[in-house]
């Protein structure tokens, strides 16, 4: 390879420096944009955006059902007289918490505030069988778990279907098929619900 060589005249001089300015000002561009790219971070850690309405309200619902979900099973581990009932509670106590923690992180990611009670309405439900006992409180139960679970099961079938949040669409869907199995579990109690003491 030869080495370079000094100009030999002003204008090759000139040429030259004219060469190193345009070769100086690519490179001031290029720096420039790598360093917007680069303060902008990577795509995943931008935050994600935020939730419709609808998503909204679906996220608010869900948290205060499950909430209640836990706390009447919990309820009913105390109180149920049937031990087909207290099994089935004690399960619904840890498949809902864990839906709970899941659904919290969402929120939490989407800055939709955890509810910090029940309500006045699920608060009413829970009160209500609180005040029952032995067979009254587990044909209570038994009805509540049945409502309940219907209704879960028809907003989370709606939120997969139309809701606007991926993670959110992806997290209703993945729960479906356990409250379907809550659902048909609390349908199989029957009419005798203490059935298994």
């Amino acid at each position: 390879m030869k080495p370079p060589t000094a100009p030999s005249s002003a204008g090759e001089l000139s040429f030259a420096v004219t060469g190193l300015k345009a070769l100086a000002c690519v490179a001031v561009c290029c720096l420039s944009l790598s360093v917007g790219v680069l303060a902008q971070g990577p795509a995943a850690d931008a935050p994600p955006t935020a939730l419709t309405t609808l998503d909204q309200k679906f996220v608010r619902t869900a948290a205060a059902d499950g909430l209640l979900e836990v706390e009447l099973s919990r309820l009913a581990q105390a109180r149920a007289s049937g031990g087909e009932i207290k099994r089935l509670a004690e399960r619904l106590v840890q498949n809902h918490g864990q839906l709970n923690a899941g659904l919290q992180g969402i929120a939490a990611a989407r800055g939709v505030a955890w509810p910090s009670h029940l309500g006045r309405e699920r608060q009413a439900v829970l009160d209500q069988l609180a005040r029952l006992t032995g067979d009254e409180f587990d044909q209570a139960y038994g009805k509540q778990l049945v409502a309940d679970h219907q209704r879960a099961v028809a907003s989370f079938d709606q939120q997969a279907l139309t809701g606007r949040d991926a993670e959110l669409k992806a997290w209703a869907s993945a729960a479906l098929p356990m409250l379907r199995e809550h659902l048909q579990a609390a349908r199989a109690l029957g009419p005798n619900v203490t059935l298994g003491r």
